[in-house]
């Protein structure tokens, strides 16, 4: 995994300097949750780097299945216990998988650049908050690929990136405006642009949180990305 390597990742989750966690459900997530999902129940639904997020909870009480990759065994573990999911540990080819009793959520610990369809594949929907901008430039192309393997024909993909007007930020997480997803996308899915707003705007601010001090435009955008027909 490029960007904060895979070293480092884990670091953040032992040192507990995780600034990227929210307590609260994603209100993007919620906001357009109809546009991305309908009224569709039941779906298998892949949340990449998950962290312990707790979209994964809301997603499970909406009626899906809910899939995650962490790299963070800490992570993996604190969401269970955090949420007291009874579940068990096993192996599979890349790491550990741990799954609840039910088998409604389960969590593959491991590199993401290891996880493939034949591990685990055919999703109905991708959430993606925090994942693809947590990855360097170098590693862009590679990851749409392997999302592009991991999303069934008829998948909806959800993502949240933000860009700024700072020159010199070099992340993570990387800037991804609408022009470079687009570029990234090109010949593997086709896009729409749900939100594009700057932190000029209060409620775009108050989500950005301490970023929104820094004297710095922030514009936080929100795609809904299908497979080309």
């Amino acid at each position: 995994m490029s960007g904060i390597n895979i070293g480092g990742w884990i670091q953040m989750w032992e040192k507990n300097a995780t600034p990227f966690h929210s307590s609260d459900v994603n209100m993007f997530l919620k906001r357009f949750y109809e546009k991305w999902i309908g009224d569709k129940q039941n779906l298998k639904i892949f949340v990449p780097l998950c962290g312990k997020s707790v979209d994964m909870r809301w997603l499970l009480d909406q009626g899906h299945r809910v899939i995650g990759l962490e790299a963070s065994s800490i992570a993996v573990a604190d969401f269970m216990e955090e949420n007291n999911f009874e579940h068990s540990t096993e192996a599979y080819a890349s790491g550990e998988v741990v799954k609840t009793k039910d088998g409604r959520c389960v969590i593959y610990k491991g590199d993401l650049f290891e996880f493939n369809s034949d591990i685990e594949g055919g999703f109905d929907a991708i959430w993606d908050r925090g994942s693809l901008v947590a990855i360097g430039p170098d590693q862009r192309e590679k990851y749409i690929q392997l999302m592009k393997s991991l999303l069934a024909p008829h998948g909806q993909y959800l993502i949240e990136t933000y860009y700024n007007d700072d020159p010199t930020y070099q992340g993570p997480p990387f800037k991804i405006d609408p022009e470079c997803l687009c570029s990234l996308l090109d010949g593997c899915f086709t896009s729409e642009v749900l939100l594009e707003k700057n932190n000029l705007d209060p409620e775009i601010a108050r989500y950005c949180g301490p970023l929104s001090k820094r004297k710095r435009l922030i514009t936080l955008c929100i795609f809904l990305v299908n497979h080309n027909s």
